[in-house]
């Protein structure tokens, strides 16, 4: 399965905030969450997202901020890289990966 890159990956963005509140930007919309997490290592563990609310503005071609908003409710775990997080969906479904913007560390 080859890699899906959304045409201007800056505009993709999580924040986890410590209340459990996800706020994202995805392309031209915004969206939230609540997240909770269980470590079983200091790089990962199993992770929920619940179903995202998203605004609705048509983001134009290769957007995928609705398919990012459908697939959260469907995250089981998390791992931490040297390059990012990794977000991998139910049943070997997929992983999402996201990498910090230059200069954010």
């Amino acid at each position: 399965q080859a890699p899906l890159v959304p045409p201007n990956v800056s505009r993709y963005t999580p924040q986890f905030r410590p209340d459990g509140l996800l706020a994202l930007q995805l392309d031209c919309n915004r969206g939230s969450a609540r997240w909770s997490a269980r470590p079983s290592s200091d790089r990962g563990g199993q992770m929920d997202i619940t179903q995202a609310a998203m605004t609705r503005a048509m983001c134009g071609p290769g957007a995928i901020d609705t398919r990012i908003a459908r697939d959260l409710s469907r995250i089981r775990s998390y791992t931490l890289t040297p390059t990012g997080l990794s977000l991998a969906l139910e049943a070997d479904a997929g992983v999402y990966l996201w990498a910090p913007l230059p200069g954010s560390r």
